[in-house]
């Protein structure tokens, strides 16, 4: 996906003005297609993040970036409901296509802990897979409510930061918007990767395995 966009950007067949009249003439219909596609892709392990740029890039920042949090709930219940359909055995066999297990067991782990909280900082923090944390969190039994409160609510900085990244990448006038929302992900990434190592380092402290422990799935 991402080869074929920077070719076409490069050959002339993508550029501002041919997205913008594409939009223009689909009408209400290009939003209504991107969140279904979208919503379909990202439930299916696809960044989140790209599919956000995307929405920037279509439809400017303030649509973009409504559009990019309706695709984000709407594929996290898409990943809640398959967790909680098909259980630990569908995401074991996710986490077994991928390396750096032990990180990702890491996140399952604190999910599983800490329920609310867990789910709202890691949705903020750019670097945590977001279709990880709607697949465990399904698994685990957590709270329909809790789950799309803290979902919704952690996704929101972030569908702004990709929705105003993919909107500049097209337009030479605003490079100041491309460095300014690469300085919000990684401002993002320190605040909640400093939050995310010192409960990781308070769940590790007493030398105990997080999932030994009794602990509720509506905790947070």
């Amino acid at each position: 996906f991402i080869t074929l966009s920077v070719t076409a950007h490069f050959m002339g067949w993508l550029t501002p003005e041919k997205i913008e009249a594409f939009v223009q003439d689909t009408g209400v219909l290009a939003p209504m297609v991107y969140v279904v596609v979208a919503s379909v892709l990202v439930a299916i392990w696809v960044p989140r993040g790209l599919l956000s740029m995307v929405a920037g890039a279509l439809f400017g920042i303030e649509l973009g970036a409504i559009l990019a949090l309706v695709m984000g709930a709407t594929g996290a219940m898409g990943g809640y409901i398959l967790g909680r359909r098909l259980g630990s055995p569908y995401l074991e066999e996710r986490l077994d296509e991928k390396k750096g297990r032990s990180r990702e067991q890491q996140i399952i782990e604190f999910i599983r802990f800490r329920g609310f909280w867990a789910i709202l900082t890691c949705r903020v923090c750019p670097l945590v897979p977001s279709e990880l944390i709607s697949v465990t969190s399904g698994t685990t039994g957590i709270g329909l409510v809790r789950y799309v409160s803290a979902s919704v609510l952690g996704m929101a900085p972030g569908a702004v930061l990709y929705a105003a990244f993919g909107a500049s990448i097209l337009d030479a006038e605003s490079r100041w918007l491309t460095w300014a929302s690469l300085g919000g992900f990684a401002l993002l990434t320190i605040i909640t990767g400093a939050f995310l190592f010192t409960l990781w380092k308070q769940d590790h402290s007493v030398g105990e395995p997080i999932l030994h422990r009794q602990s509720s799935p509506d905790r947070g």
